[in-house]
């Protein structure tokens, strides 16, 4: 569904992405894990067309399209959807005119069966009823579902979180976890996820990929990653300040990579 070929993005002289290589299968969770400024939620707006690569290709659904023009993305980035970090809803509106914004900008549906549509969505993340609410009136686990629920609005085949459970209590993030496990289990979509909550992407994640210095010095899953010996996942997965003491790694371990 997504696979990422040598990508590589400068900005103002600084390479923030260095040939970075990945694949994501239909129906994958796919995380990626770094610290904050790593060029994690780089990826997401390179794989939505949001910023141009300056290097490399983006593969989605079997299309490169780092060279498409603006409206063969826009054909792309329906079949795609972001999850902000903050939800990003809009605050003057509805929880149901936020569900439905996407479908009235691009006139998907009539406008009698809109709130069916919403309705459904809704339902699909736990928010059933919640339709004449303000953002203002929810918390934030719940914000994150109706923001949710907008991105499923188009139903894309695709879902990109950015930092999904940021800002949430530990039983928010679990539940907001185990959200995106039942929507891969009942519409088969594929995620790919970034944040840097080890907690949450090894509940959630089938494969996890670390991103440090604009490369992915590891890939593999949970129990792989947990006994990697490649010395920047164990400083993450630990919390280290420092560098644990081996400075080698297991290139051959299953599963992992190192570069």
């Amino acid at each position: 569904m997504i696979k990422l070929v040598d990508l590589s993005y400068q900005v103002d002289g600084k390479l923030v992405l260095d040939r970075v290589n990945l694949e994501v299968g239909k129906g994958e969770i796919v995380a990626i894990m770094g610290r904050s400024g790593s060029g994690k939620t780089t990826i997401l707006h390179l794989i939505n067309g949001l910023v141009r690569p300056t290097g490399g290709e983006i593969w989605v659904e079997g299309r490169e399209i780092s060279r498409l023009n603006e409206r063969q993305l826009n054909q792309v980035r329906r079949r795609m959807a972001l999850v902000f970090q903050y939800s990003a809803l809009f605050d003057s509106m509805t929880v149901a005119d936020n569900v439905a914004f996407a479908l009235r900008q691009h006139h998907l549906l009539p406008a009698r069966e809109i709130p069916e549509a919403v309705a459904s969505r809704l339902e699909l993340v736990g928010m059933e009823g919640s339709e004449a609410l303000l953002p203002a009136q929810l918390s934030g686990g719940m914000q994150k579902r109706v923001a949710v629920a907008r991105a499923l609005a188009m139903a894309p085949e695709i879902i990109l979180y950015d930092e999904p459970t940021s800002g949430l209590d530990p039983v928010a993030a679990h539940e907001v976890d185990s959200l995106m496990r039942q929507l891969r289990s009942k519409l088969q979509v594929t995620s790919l996820v970034v944040s840097h909550d080890v907690v949450s992407l090894f509940r959630l994640a089938d494969r996890i990929a670390v991103l440090h210095d604009g490369q992915f010095v590891a890939l593999g899953t949970t129990a792989e990653l947990l006994t990697s010996t490649v010395p920047i996942v164990r400083q993450f997965i630990e919390g280290r300040l420092e560098m644990p003491a081996r400075a080698d790694a297991d290139p051959g371990r299953p599963g992992m990579e190192r570069r």
